[in-house]
């Protein structure tokens, strides 16, 4: 007889995998620690180049003056965000700039919501940002990125 299960087989597997990688190996699950202030103040510079190109995305939407004030607000949101995002071995992670550009459209999410419009807004600003940034790059430095 076949019937729903409350627990599968696969989640059954899955959640004693993680469980025994946290008892074996605590150290590497507990290893990221808080960026220095100083890498915050640089991805806290970094975003800030971005307020303007946010800003000259939104303006179609928000009309100039509301999208100017959503850039503002995003980097503020950002700058909050900063001290909780760990740091997790910057160039040599990755992943490391994954999560800052999670940080990123949590920031910009939180700041067109404020505004009245969805997270779509959002999701396809930071798209247009990352499309542009990946226009910009020489080829090269593309196949290093994967």
């Amino acid at each position: 007889m076949h019937g729903t299960y409350f627990l599968s087989r696969r989640r059954f597997l899955q959640a004693g995998l993680g469980a025994a990688c946290g008892a074996f190996f605590p150290g590497v699950c507990l290893a990221a620690h808080a960026m220095d202030p100083a890498e915050q103040a640089r991805r806290a510079a970094e975003f800030g180049a971005m307020r303007d190109g946010v800003a000259r995305l939104l303006a179609p939407g928000l009309g100039r003056a509301a999208a100017r004030e959503a850039a503002d607000d995003s980097a503020a949101r950002f700058e909050e965000l900063l001290p909780a995002l760990p740091y997790i071995g910057g160039a040599a992670n990755r992943n490391q700039e994954n999560l800052i550009q999670a940080a990123w459209l949590i920031a910009l999410t939180k700041a067109v919501k404020a505004k009245g419009f969805t997270a779509d807004v959002a999701g396809r600003v930071l798209y247009d940002l990352c499309a542009r940034d990946l226009a910009s790059r020489p080829a090269s430095d593309l196949l290093l990125k994967g």
